[in-house]
This record gives structure tokens, sequence and C-alpha cells, in this order.
């Protein structure tokens, strides 16, 4: 994960509104034990660390109430954020808590 700098001055070049991050794949997408995608559209964390290096500080509380693949949880706790997260789907509950953890 790049330093907060890095990620709110975009690696010393001007941030326009349009923002290309690659897909999710290899480690960072969640699979099933048949090595099916467990959510269809899973967020790269790359992303999730950039909105969040931009509108949080450290201890903040982040709240995602779409948890999904609980990507935002992840890099919240990775850059010293509280979350709480809110899903629906018992499947993507298991895995998403199993990535947390």
């Amino acid at each position: 994960m790049r330093d907060a700098f890095s990620l709110l001055h975009n690696d010393g070049k001007q941030m326009g509104s349009i923002w290309e991050f690659p897909v999710c794949s290899g480690n960072e997408r969640l699979k099933d034990e048949n090595g099916n995608k467990v959510h269809s559209t899973q967020k790269p964390e790359a992303l999730m660390e950039r909105v969040i290096a931009l509108f949080t500080k450290p201890e903040d509380l982040i709240l995602d109430p779409f948890g999904g693949a609980m990507t935002t949880g992840v890099v919240a706790k990775k850059m010293g954020r509280h979350y709480t997260m809110l899903e629906l789907d018992k499947k993507y509950i298991k895995y998403g808590q199993q990535r947390l953890d």
C-alpha cells in the first residue's frame, strides 16, 4: 500500500476527474471453494485507498451500507480507520469476514 501523501497527491501528477484502476484479480479477488468469483463487482483496493485517504483521517469511522466483498473494511483497517459494514447476502458476509480476519 502506498503512503497517504502519494495517494492524495497522485504521485506528483494533477488528479483528474477520471480515475483508472485495474479490475480486481489475483490474490485480491475473492473466490469461493470452487474458484468462482464471490462478488461480481468487487472494487479494487487501490480505489478504496484513494477514496479513504482523500475523505477520512486516521481513527475516523467509515460506514459502508453495501459491504459486499468488504473491500472498504479491509482497506480501512490497513489505513487505521474504524469501519462498520452492512450486508444482507450471507455468502458475502461469510467470505468478507474471512477476508477481514
